[in-house]
């Protein structure tokens, strides 16, 4: 049989079978009947294969299809356990329509590439061995059970590939740049990364579970990142340019975390997962928590601020070290205030803490304090005796006194009512800034440096800078005498200006009193 450029139309009403000859290539194969055709060996397509009604049945032998041109199918195609290959040299389309596919192969030579007309879902394994797969314009969307490796070309648009298998599934995205990557998989269904993975668009985990496995593949992810199941971060370098969710389990391990958006991001750890290693490297406007942050390794703040936003920041590993800087830094400066003129104090469940377990580890440790405006005003303390200080929280807020509150002082510290010495209101005299600070540990702190910003250590009309500045403390009654001051723990920033005492042996509130008018004892 010669098929020359001809077409081999199945128009049957009942059950036809197709043997095709081993030596013979097919032009063209149309299946146009109300019955089914179903294959008895595999078939060779050298132009294209058109499903218009009835069924196309590969048969309980699986037998392959292999096509050079085009694949268009509006009826039902039953893959069963079969293999359909696109090999052709040119242009092919996929219209796979509402049929499910079990394994397909890309294997177009010299360039040719195989657009999808309709999305396309594969039981088994998706195999881009050469050339390209574009899911055209249109961003239809693939949904793949079993496998997904590319060692050609995959053109993603904006399309989404769904991993929906319910094993163990390998990810090969080789040098290509995915769009929207969703894993929802049944049970247990674990897609494992076998390449570093891009999406341009979201990855989503809905189901099952996501492993960049031991090779600690990398993944980037150029919109969100969202965790409603499960993720095994290895010790690979998870960096996302959008919001990061966690909703359900990260597995940290030793992996990193990075955001690195040049907007707004939002950074959610719902359940309270412990992050190994986190970068705040934002080029935009800024990084925002809306529930708290545990981590157990370092928190790089690189670039950009990190807005802790009435959550806190918790960090368990006691080396000086855990918390690095380049440009970046983390704003504590939110809270609700209790109370009513001129007695406005703020409520201190509502702080944005910067907790560090330091316990007896030695060294400064550098709190890297920002204020609204990217003003760095950090905070030092210094173990130089390992002593067991725990646990120490930091939280800190600008207080501009009659401006924010309009002839009234605050909004100052829990429990602290005025800000007077001999001669009266001493808020002329006192920087427009608080700390509150706790520890857990009972032992004596050698050093402490504050830093607020130069406009925060000026008098109320703006006019004069409070020159000799001294940290005080409020004692629960009153406010402590100044402490021995001496030379700052830390090379004070560009635009800001510091008081450091030694010996310190309670925390509570404080702030920096100056020109020689110190707070009342």
């Amino acid at each position: 049989f010669n098929p020359e450029n001809g077409v081999l139309t199945f128009n049957g009403s009942g059950t036809e079978y197709f043997l095709p000859n081993s030596s013979t290539n097919y032009y063209a194969v149309v299946i146009n009947g109300t019955g089914t055709f179903s294959l008895q060996t595999a078939l060779k397509v050298t132009n294209n294969l058109t499903v218009t009604t009835g069924t196309f049945d590969v048969s309980s032998s699986n037998y392959a299809v292999n096509v050079y041109g085009n694949l268009v199918n509006s009826a039902t195609f039953n893959a069963r356990n079969g293999t359909v290959s696109f090999v052709g040299g040119s242009s092919e389309t996929f219209n796979p329509g509402n049929a499910n596919f079990y394994n397909v192969v890309i294997n177009t030579t010299n360039g040719g590439t195989v657009t999808l007309a309709h999305n396309l879902a594969v039981n088994q394994d998706l195999t881009i061995t050469a050339a390209a797969l574009d899911v055209s314009s249109s961003n239809y969307s693939i949904s793949v059970s079993g496998n997904l490796y590319n060692y050609g070309t995959f053109l993603a648009n904006a399309g989404t590939v769904n991993f929906v298998g319910g094993g163990y599934e390998l990810f090969y995205s080789g040098s290509s740049n995915f769009y929207n990557v969703t894993i929802n998989n049944s049970g247990n269904g674990t897609t494992n990364l076998a390449s570093n993975l891009i999406a341009n668009g979201n990855l989503t985990i809905s189901n099952g579970v996501l492993d960049a496995s031991s090779n600690n593949y990398s993944i980037t992810v150029g919109l969100d990142f969202t965790n409603n199941a499960y993720f095994n971060a290895e010790a690979d370098t998870l960096t996302v340019a959008g919001s990061f969710y966690d909703e359900y389990s990260f597995n940290a391990q030793s992996g990193t975390v990075i955001l690195n958006g040049t907007g707004t991001e939002y950074f959610d750890d719902y359940f309270g997962d412990v992050f190994n290693n986190v970068t705040i490297n934002n080029t935009g406007s800024g990084v925002y928590l809306t529930n708290y942050l545990y981590i157990g390794g370092v928190i790089n703040c690189m670039n950009g601020p990190l807005y802790m936003n009435g959550a806190s920041v918790i960090l368990s590993d006691s080396s000086s070290n855990a918390i690095t800087r380049t440009n970046g830094y983390i704003v504590s400066e939110s809270y609700y205030t209790t109370g009513s003129a001129p007695d406005i104090q703020v409520d201190n469940t509502t702080l944005s803490f910067l907790q560090w377990t330091i316990n007896s580890s030695t060294g400064t440790f550098i709190f890297p304090f920002g204020t609204l405006n990217g003003q760095y005003i950090p905070y030092a303390i210094q173990n130089s005796n390992s002593h067991n200080l725990g646990t120490v929280s930091v939280a800190t807020w600008n207080a501009p006194y009659n401006s924010l509150n309009a002839g009234t002082l605050g909004p100052l510290p829990q429990t602290v009512p005025f800000l007077a010495d001999a001669n009266g209101n001493n808020s002329d005299n006192t920087v427009k800034r608080f700390w509150q600070l706790e520890k857990t540990g009972t032992d004596l702190v050698a050093a402490m440096t504050f830093t607020c910003a130069s406009s925060e250590a000026m008098n109320n009309a703006n006019t004069a800078a409070i020159l000799g500045l001294m940290p005080q403390r409020w004692n629960g009654t009153d406010w402590d005498p100044p402490l021995w001051n001496v030379g700052p723990l830390l090379t004070v920033p560009s635009g800001a200006v510091s008081g450091t005492v030694v010996n310190i042996p309670n925390f509570s509130p404080w702030t920096m009193s100056g020109n020689g008018h110190a707070l009342p004892i």
